[in-house]
């Protein structure tokens, strides 16, 4: 797992330039190390696990971070957990029967 430092810049000055008028600062942020992020939703209708395959072709295996998002309140918490993770391919169980929309975030940091 890689480490980066985000830093935030203002994109007006740049220059050290002293006008009348001070423009408004425009904001950005960058790391020191290059990033890959892929996020994704999937549908789940009544299971209980699901797989997700990755668009990006990743050298090691990535951070994957699962979060589920049930359709209707009555149908109460549902874990979700990995039981397989690849460079290619991403396995998760719940802990019931799931009907509602998994989030898939995939973070690599330094390729």
């Amino acid at each position: 797992m890689g480490f980066t430092t985000f830093r935030r810049r203002d994109g007006q000055r740049f220059k050290k330039v002293y006008p009348r008028v001070r423009k408004t600062p425009r904001f950005f942020t960058i790391s020191d190390a290059t990033m890959t992020v892929e996020s994704a939703k999937v549908v789940m209708t009544n299971d209980t696990g699901g797989s997700y395959t990755f668009e990006t072709n990743f050298e090691s295996i990535p951070t994957v971070e699962l979060t589920s998002e049930a359709s209707s309140d009555d149908q109460g918490m549902v874990t979700t957990f990995i039981t397989s993770l690849t460079t290619t391919k991403v396995i998760w169980e719940t802990s019931a029967p799931f009907t509602g929309t998994i989030h898939i975030q995939v973070i690599t940091v330094g390729e």
